[in-house]
């Protein structure tokens, strides 16, 4: 895993009151101190009150980076890991982080840590690859980059939550996806609102993070709750620092995206 986490007890309080309107300051402040995945998740399901508040967006999310991504050709594996980590580029709520349809598909800016070599040869050599999926819109880069890891030769499955948070895809939108993409990859869900490397994930999304080669997983939320939760698994992180800590961790501009080695050897 990636050495410590970054999460600022201030910054972070002010990110979950930002993010869920009525919620009081006290009670976040107990939530974000115990498990800050469940902090967030929890108070959204509030919000959504058993529906999907934010459907239409994603529809909308989904649609138009289709447009954007038509005749979209992954060049290698470099470029396949450089699309995914510039694609983080939505996220409902996130204070101070704005982003176009256009920063979806850009493959430009992109810090690797510790190196791009290290991250390549290690995605390169692993013939079961599990894809922890984030938001719409950026889903479908990360489900045309998935097929053509397949398309190499690599098992691919891709992992989404299995109920509505935030603009997440979940499970039943990524098999929409893949079939409209005609993808050859599998896809599992979560299970709940959680995201897998949560330990209130389903047990077959834990088995899957446990069983598989390597780990390519998306945005902050999947990030939180990996090193939170620390596994067996090697894992690699594509996501943009869209917060002042994660952009202090890794000294880089917020905004930047980020491909990183959460394993050491």
């Amino acid at each position: 895993m990636a050495a410590g986490t970054p999460w600022d007890p201030v910054e972070c309080l002010e990110c979950i009151l930002h993010a869920r309107p009525g919620l009081g300051r006290g009670e976040a402040q107990k939530m974000i101190a115990g498990d800050r995945t469940r902090a967030f998740v929890e108070t959204y399901a509030r919000l959504a009150r058993g529906g999907d508040p934010l459907k239409g967006l994603k529809e909308r999310l989904n649609r138009g980076v289709k447009r954007l991504a038509a005749g979209l050709t992954i060049q290698d594996y470099e470029h396949a890991l450089r699309l995914m980590a510039t694609a983080n580029g939505v996220d409902w709520g996130m204070r101070g982080h704005t982003y176009t349809l256009e920063d979806l598909v850009t493959g430009r800016g992109v810090v690797w840590v510790p190196g791009a070599d290290t991250v390549i040869s290690a995605v390169r050599s692993s013939h079961r690859i599990a894809l922890l999926l984030d938001n719409a819109g950026e889903a479908v880069v990360d489900v045309i980059a998935a097929s053509w890891l397949a398309q190499k030769g690599h098992e691919v499955t891709l992992i989404a939550r299995g109920e509505p948070y935030e603009v997440d895809v979940t499970h039943g939108e990524v098999e929409e996806l893949v079939e409209s993409l005609g993808a050859g990859v599998k896809v599992v869900s979560t299970g709940s609102r959680y995201p897998a490397p949560h330990p209130m994930a389903s047990p077959k999304a834990r088995r899957i993070l446990e069983e598989t080669d390597i780990v390519l997983s998306k945005g902050i939320a999947n990030y939180e709750a990996a090193t939170e939760n620390p596994g067996r698994w090697r894992i690699v992180f594509l996501l943009r620092a869209k917060c002042g800590p994660i952009a202090r961790q890794y000294g880089v501009p917020q905004g930047t995206p980020l491909v990183v080695a959460g394993f050491t050897s």
